[in-house]
């Protein structure tokens, strides 16, 4: 499927899951999901072409227990009602994003090692990294 995605779907506001994971969906994540889909407790739009900002809205999603952006075209901080609550290990092929200026990954619940991929981040300006369950060495680069 392509496109934004369908506006019907804002009238299935009693769904519990929603993947649409690896379409060619594209445009915003849109502000409504968080009103209209309240009882989410799945919503996966991985690998699709959405860009711009994860909405404030999604904070919303009261039961939401599983989030999966990946693999989109997504920008800009996550919102706060995170309290960036990330678990597991952050992605090996993380490297692949060589534009990266910025990343704050501080007070989640990651665990494992830091990729060798991050010394391909040679733009890479501020990292942040603390206060999670990381074990290993920091990877050699230029800007680590």
């Amino acid at each position: 499927m392509f496109g934004q995605l369908p506006s019907t779907l804002q009238n299935s506001g009693d769904l519990v899951m929603l993947d649409l994971s690896g379409n060619h969906f594209s445009g915003s994540v849109l502000t409504w999901i968080g009103d209209k889909l309240s009882s989410l407790v799945i919503l996966s739009l991985r690998s699709n072409n959405f860009d711009g900002h994860i909405p404030h809205k999604i904070c919303d999603l009261q039961f939401l227990q599983n989030l999966d952006l990946g693999h989109n075209n997504i920008s800009g901080v996550i919102p706060k009602c995170f309290r960036n609550l990330l678990t597991g290990n952050i992605p090996d092929n993380i490297g692949n994003m060589e534009l990266m200026e910025s990343l704050d990954l501080s007070m989640n619940r990651l665990n494992g090692e830091i990729p060798p991929s991050f010394s391909n981040l040679n733009f890479l300006n501020h990292f942040n990294v603390s206060y999670n369950n990381l074990t290993g060495q920091i990877p050699i680069s230029t800007q680590l």
